[in-house]
């Protein structure tokens, strides 16, 4: 009976021994399993920072592709300012030379213009002196001629030739108008506009406005015979040197009026700087002329 109570003795040890023995497996595989888990958390965290330095050096080579684009945008804007400026330069370096050229063209003009009044001037005399001749024979006739056998009395002499002169001596009407003169010429657009300007813009309608008065003792005469008159207007183009007619404008004076205002309309006109220059003529007995220069205007 002793002898079976010894063997009964060790069973709890060896049961104790086998959870402890369980216990630490069980920790054992847990912290083996931990283990995996930080070494692929560590691997996606590498994987990661690996991905991120590609996509910084691509960001860094993209950096590099705009700033060498931004450099050779520098370069065309620098090549294309330096034409510019060249352009600009020959453009004033143009302008320059077709000012002294208009200017030519216009003290050309008014030299025409002078001789045309010279001539006027000249013609005005030449009538003058026609009609002075026409009555000469009636001064230089004495006041009694003798011819053999017959006497005639000055008187007789003088109604035969006031008989055969007075037909082929027409009297021209006095006239002494002193002043034909164009007040302005002004420029509207658009053509309602109330108020002129000297900058238009290219391919759109504008009209001319043209001013003109007569003065002087005879003006009001020269209205009564409603003598027609023509306006010319040219256009100096001060950028290629270029000159064209405008417009021309005709018409006719009415009695009693001495101012008249010419209103034309343009179509249009091309960019640049242009002088237009009127010259009106009203033809009468003594023709009548007037000149007018500008405005300058700037068409963009």
């Amino acid at each position: 009976m002793a002898r079976s109570k010894n063997t009964s003795t060790p069973k709890p040890k060896v049961e104790k021994t086998r959870k402890v023995l369980a216990a630490e497996t069980e920790e054992i595989v847990v912290k083996l399993g931990t283990n995996e888990a930080v070494k692929e958390q560590a691997g996606a965290v590498l994987k990661d920072i690996l991905g991120g330095e590609s996509q910084l050096q691509q960001e860094i080579d993209e950096l590099k592709r705009l700033n060498q684009q931004i450099q050779e945008e520098n370069e065309t804007l620098r090549k294309n300012v330096q034409v510019a400026e060249d352009n600009v330069s020959r453009q004033l370096a143009t302008a320059e030379r077709d000012k002294r050229e208009a200017e030519r063209h216009r003290l050309h003009f008014e030299g025409r213009i002078q001789e045309l009044e010279k001539t006027n001037a000249l013609n005005a005399v030449n009538d003058k002196k026609f009609s002075i001749t026409a009555v000469q024979p009636q001064a230089a006739i004495a006041e009694n001629i003798t011819i053999p056998k017959t006497t005639f009395k000055a008187e007789n002499i003088l109604e035969r030739q006031k008989i055969a002169v007075e037909p082929a001596t027409p009297k021209l009407p006095e006239m002494s108008v002193k002043n034909v003169s164009i007040q302005a010429v002004q420029v509207f657009q658009p053509v309602a506009s109330p108020l002129p300007t000297l900058t238009l813009t290219a391919e759109k309608r504008f009209a001319v406005q043209t001013i003109f008065h007569l003065s002087g003792i005879g003006a009001l005469a020269l209205t009564g015979e409603q003598a027609p008159f023509r306006a010319a207007c040219y256009i100096y183009n001060l950028t290629d040197g270029g000159v064209r007619l405008l417009y021309t404008s005709k018409g006719e004076l009415t009695e009693t009026k001495i101012e008249y205002t010419i209103n034309e309309y343009i179509p249009s006109l091309g960019p640049g700087l242009y002088r237009l220059s009127t010259l009106l003529t009203i033809s009468s007995a003594r023709n009548l002329t007037a000149h007018y220069q500008g405005p300058i205007v700037h068409v963009s």
